[in-house]
């Protein structure tokens, strides 16, 4: 066997290690990049109203979930006041934001 062929099973033989450790590792990263970027939008979700100038109704609609669940001792009535608390929730903002479209200021946002 000449120089040239020994050098080549040493680096074929080194290649299959590295892709039994890169491997796994690539398709780790693709799955966390996806977690990554989902984690990202739910924080991003969660801070913008904890920082506006409503924070005091963002935790009223917190507080009444928090309640909802102690409420009641069976799993799924809780479950489903929750989900009636998130439902008229954001049905009540659609109903105001349309309101205030239809009817609010049309000077630029002036209320004096």
């Amino acid at each position: 066997m000449d120089g040239i062929s020994k050098v080549k099973q040493f680096f074929i033989r080194w290649e299959s290690v590295g892709a039994h450790i890169v491997g796994p590792f690539e398709s780790f990263i693709r799955l966390e990049t996806a977690g990554g970027i989902l984690l990202i939008g739910t924080a991003a979700i969660a801070l913008l109203p904890a920082n506006c100038a409503w924070v005091s109704l963002y935790n009223e609609i917190l507080m009444s979930l928090f309640m909802t669940g102690l409420s009641f001792e069976d799993q799924a009535i809780p479950d489903k006041a929750k989900l009636a608390v998130l439902v008229g929730s954001v049905t009540s903002a659609f109903i105001g934001a349309a309101l205030l479209y239809r009817f609010g200021p049309t000077d630029g946002g002036s209320a004096t």
